[in-house]
């Protein structure tokens, strides 16, 4: 599973649920693979699990779930998610948090399923079909065009991201 992060802007909502856009074609360095870039053309994100009530977590953590995606979609070139949030105490702290703007950072785990590597950029590579399984309220963001408070278009800076990778069974 890939992450990507980012801070976003959250639309809250009274019932505790919050619209925002999760992914964007904004590379990220992934080391010595080069920079990802995740398509965003109709067809190449299977939002089927998380379409499928699929987690929200805080940090990537499975152990720490804090609510459920209900709706995933495509809009300008970016993946939006409708999420609910647990009225459970941690959720509830998360969301003050996100509420109150000290969390702004969103994530995605997802996993690959078809590269492409760029030939006018040989450290570049495109993930022509890619599956996100859940989102994350992150503390560290790696792409700064999405997340709580990130939903207009921001100018791009030069600022080296980190990002994470981890795998699992």
């Amino acid at each position: 599973i890939q992450h990507r992060s980012q801070p976003v802007e959250f639309d809250i909502k009274e019932d505790r649920t919050i619209e925002f856009s999760f992914s964007s074609t904004n590379p990220v360095n992934r080391g010595a693979l080069g920079n990802e870039i995740l398509d965003h053309r109709e067809g190449a994100i299977d939002f089927s699990r998380l379409n499928d009530a699929a987690p929200l977590l805080f940090n990537h953590d499975p152990n720490k779930p804090i609510g459920v995606v209900e709706k995933a979609w495509l809009k300008n070139e970016r993946g939006y998610a409708r999420v609910r949030f647990s009225d459970n105490p941690f959720p509830s702290e998360v969301f003050n948090d996100v509420r109150n703007g000290i969390l702004r950072g969103v994530s995605v785990g997802y996993s690959v399923n078809e590269v492409e590597r760029l030939d006018d950029d040989k450290d570049s590579y495109l993930v022509r079909a890619w599956q996100p399984a859940e989102i994350s309220i992150a503390v560290i963001a790696a792409d700064p065009e999405i997340g709580i408070g990130r939903a207009k278009e921001v100018e791009k800076t030069d600022v080296t991201m980190s990002t994470q990778q981890e795998s699992s069974n």
